[in-house]
């Protein structure tokens, strides 16, 4: 492992000395073992809550146990979740490039589990609505500091074997979705869906700040607001009638 000391060349770094790693570092494999269940919980959470709010959606528009929400309250209550976290993967990759991916991937979790509880105690479907883009927002953070912190700790033959692993999460993710959310509702009220997400976030954050290092890109070009617009204009599907 090669570890660099002092500023980096621009912006926010010459400004804030840091240590970051500009090669893979070798780490013990129950480690690596530890590293990969904390990156697959994190993952697991995206594709959760991609499918989670599929079965709750009836329950959200009864007047009486939910939020009484239209058709077009509930499909956007689906789609800015998805649209946040899109239109947002890019730019939060390049953060974790200038700011380190464990900051960043903490930063959306930390998001993640404030949107959620505010999806859960959301009075109207607007701030449901709201909150599940806030959501989306924290994952567009996790999504690729999750992979880089991933390659940083894997190396040769064991890095496409954890990556194999890691994948099996969205498969995961999207099955107990709507199974965790019926088991949630014969329970609790619609918001406790939402509301599992914090523990969960809890758990992870304490695995990352025990076992993962802080890795930043060495050379990760200049950063600039209309880099950002363009790579968020450029990940969005603008609709054509």
């Amino acid at each position: 492992m090669t570890i660099a000391y002092g500023p980096v060349a621009s912006g926010f770094y010459r400004s804030h000395p840091r240590v970051f790693m500009t090669t893979s570092p070798t780490l013990p494999k129950f480690r690596q073992q530890l590293i990969l269940a904390v990156l697959m919980v994190c993952s697991l959470l995206i594709w959760l809550d991609n499918t989670v709010l599929s079965t709750t959606l009836e329950t959200l528009a009864d007047p009486v146990r939910g939020l009484d929400a239209g058709p077009a309250e509930l499909q956007w209550a689906t789609g800015s979740y998805t649209l946040a976290f899109a239109t947002l993967m890019f730019t939060a990759g390049a953060l974790g490039d200038r700011f380190g991916h464990r900051t960043v991937l903490a930063i959306g979790l930390v998001v993640f589990a404030g949107s959620s509880v505010w999806a859960a105690y959301a009075s109207d479907a607007g701030q449901l609505i709201a909150a599940r883009a806030a959501m989306g927002v924290g994952s567009a953070l996790i999504m690729p500091a999750n992979l880089a912190t991933l390659m940083w700790t894997f190396t040769g033959p064991a890095r496409a074997t954890a990556i194999a692993i890691s994948s099996t999460s969205a498969g995961v993710g999207m099955a107990v979705g709507p199974v965790l959310a019926g088991l949630l509702l014969d329970h609790f009220w619609w918001g406790s869906v939402f509301l599992v997400n914090v523990p969960v976030v809890a758990l992870a954050l304490a695995g990352i700040a025990m076992l993962v290092r802080i890795s930043v890109a060495p050379s990760c070009g200049r950063w600039t607001r209309l880099g950002c617009c363009c790579r968020s204009a450029g990940s969005r599907r603008w609709p054509t009638g």
